[in-house]
């Protein structure tokens, strides 16, 4: 199967039917912006490659990196949690100039709503810059897709 065979909807829905097997900690799962856990915990995720979700010829690093960490703050505003954290993982060519200016636009992303980049990961890769930012936040209840409240 070619991944331009299918539109993403579909892949997920494949994708989930080998990965999810539910959980009594899980209140929400795949399928909608965020998953919800019991006790309150919203986890997104949003992962942006160059020449896919970005081209560094027409936007910055810094830029780059604040768009990737807005995109996973933004799940969890659909969601109505209040955001609490962000984790960053990086893949770059050598140069680490790149990893240190993607992880200044997601630090701005996270200054504008008043959270700290807890952790994450780095990596060096002959290919194209990656950015995955894990947005953490909290609620009580979460709207869903559909506008029913969880």
């Amino acid at each position: 199967m070619r991944y331009d065979s299918v539109d993403e909807a579909e892949l997920v829905r494949r994708l989930v039917s080998i990965g999810w097997r539910g959980s009594r900690a899980v209140r929400l799962g795949p399928g909608d912006d965020a998953a919800f856990l019991r006790g309150g915990l919203v986890l997104s995720t949003d992962l942006a490659i160059e020449g896919v979700h970005f081209r560094l010829d027409w936007i910055s690093p810094v830029e780059a990196g604040f768009r990737a960490g807005a995109a996973a703050l933004s799940d969890l505003a659909a969601m109505g949690a209040k955001p609490e954290a962000l984790l960053v993982s990086l893949a770059v060519r050598g140069d680490p100039t790149l990893a240190l200016e993607l992880q200044r636009g997601v630090r701005a992303a996270g200054d504008r709503v008043g959270v700290a980049i807890i952790g994450g990961d780095v990596s060096r890769s002959p290919g194209p810059a990656v950015v995955d930012v894990v947005a953490v936040g909290r609620a009580r209840t979460v709207v869903t897709r559909g506008g029913a409240e969880v």
